[in-house]
């Protein structure tokens, strides 16, 4: 909130009032000796102080009811500072919560979209490797399913053909075999 005091055109604090804390009538005091140093007058600038490490925005107007007298018009940043840092640091959480969040959502997006994939390649690998049975895990995405229908399909085809050519071949061998005996 804003505080304000009363100081003569000599840069003197003048306390008419009792309301404020030795604290405060030590503060005042050093700010007048702050502004007599920097040499700020009255004018419609808000300047900044650096009092202790503590920033204030002070602005000098003239009193109204006395023309020998100034106004200080002043107001401490360090709570807004304070709010400032909090807010920050309340945001770098949100800001790592929703990273951490999102990491976790893309892993588990990307697992679920590769794991059906991975069973695929297992099934494409052991059919490469003469399995001939049937995939039979449930996925539930169509292009997915399209492709283990064929996938399966193709092993059918394949079982068919491998009968195919056995037979073919064992009728070949037969029919060799059985001029061979005549003679």
């Amino acid at each position: 909130s804003t505080q304000n005091f009363v100081m003569s055109q000599e840069y003197e604090a003048i306390h008419t009032n009792m309301l404020h804390s030795p604290q405060m009538m030590m503060l005042h005091r050093y700010m007048a000796e702050v502004l007599k140093n920097n040499a700020i007058m009255p004018s419609l600038f808000i300047h900044e102080l650096r009092i202790n490490n503590e920033l204030f925005y002070v602005n000098i107007i003239e009193n109204p009811n006395q023309s020998s007298q100034w106004i200080v018009l002043y107001v401490s940043m360090s709570t807004l500072s304070n709010l400032k840092n909090n807010l920050n640091l309340i945001l770098f959480l949100i800001m790592s919560f929703m990273l951490v969040a999102g990491i976790l959502i893309i892993w588990f997006i990307s697992s679920s979209m590769t794991h059906p994939l991975t069973q695929l390649s297992h099934f494409a690998r052991s059919v490469g490797q003469g399995n001939r049975k049937k995939d039979h895990h449930d996925f539930h995405e169509t292009e997915l399913v399209q492709l283990q229908d064929a996938m399966n399909t193709m092993v059918m085809n394949l079982d068919e053909q491998e009968q195919a050519n056995r037979l073919f071949f064992q009728n070949v061998s037969h029919e060799l075999r059985t001029p061979l005996q005549v003679i």
